[in-house]
């Protein structure tokens, strides 16, 4: 996150740092966040991965908002593992409608 807090201004160089982040350590989040379900008779609540993913996630969503790679939030916030309110939050705050709608359809 101390680099990703140093590139932060520069928002094509802070959306390939974390984008390599996230690729290369996908299998490690997704196994993350499916060990963290919390299974009840009656429902699945899912437990959003550990803060260190999420801390870097959610600057990636806010990096996506941008006008430059709003076209590919969608592919983003689809994933399994970005959590639904935080990521609805900064969504609906920079207008990402498109992203937005994928998140109330995960949401449920």
């Amino acid at each position: 996150m101390a680099i990703a807090d140093e590139i932060k201004d520069h928002k094509e160089l802070a959306f390939n740092f974390l984008n390599t982040i996230l690729t290369q350590s996908e299998d490690r989040i997704i196994r993350e966040y499916n060990h963290n379900m919390i299974i009840d008779t009656s429902t699945t609540i899912a437990v959003a991965p550990s803060q260190k993913w999420n801390r870097i996630i959610l600057r990636l969503v806010d990096i996506l908002c941008e006008k430059k790679f709003r076209n590919r939030i969608t592919e983003y916030v689809s994933r399994i593992y970005f959590p639904i309110d935080e990521t609805l939050a900064i969504c609906e705050g920079r207008g990402a409608t498109e992203a937005c709608a994928v998140l109330f359809k995960r949401k449920g």
